[in-house]
């Protein structure tokens, strides 16, 4: 059995580029995301996930679809959606959230989906 423990979560306006561990999408100077700091299997590291990625795992219920603490990418590509929603959520994902213009998609929410 592995040890996994959160030591600290915040959200900072990123300075740099990072990388998104879900989406692999690089997070660009400017945007907010997840920044949160483990330990795993005695290891400490920072997991970091964009702004786009937080609202599908929340919105979706992905932490609960997944059914253990540990979500990654290989999980959420083998996500089987339960309707709409879900389904334009991991069309976008996979797309890394980016338009073919390589913009940004907007922040994935059911409100803006149902109007």
């Amino acid at each position: 059995m592995s040890d996994f423990v959160t030591l600290s979560e915040t959200r900072p306006r990123a300075r740099t580029q990072h990388t998104c561990d879900w989406c692999s999408r690089t997070i660009d100077p400017g945007e907010t995301y997840r920044r949160t700091g483990q330990i795993f299997d005695g290891r400490k590291y920072a997991w970091k996930g964009c702004q786009h990625c937080e609202a599908f795992v929340s919105t979706c219920d992905l932490y609960e679809w997944a059914g253990d603490f540990g979500l990654g990418a290989d999980d959420i590509d083998q996500y089987e959606p339960g309707d709409i929603f879900g389904a334009r959520c991991l069309v976008m994902w996979r797309r890394k959230w980016r338009r073919k213009d390589g913009t940004l998609y907007p922040i994935p929410a059911r409100e803006a989906a149902a109007a």
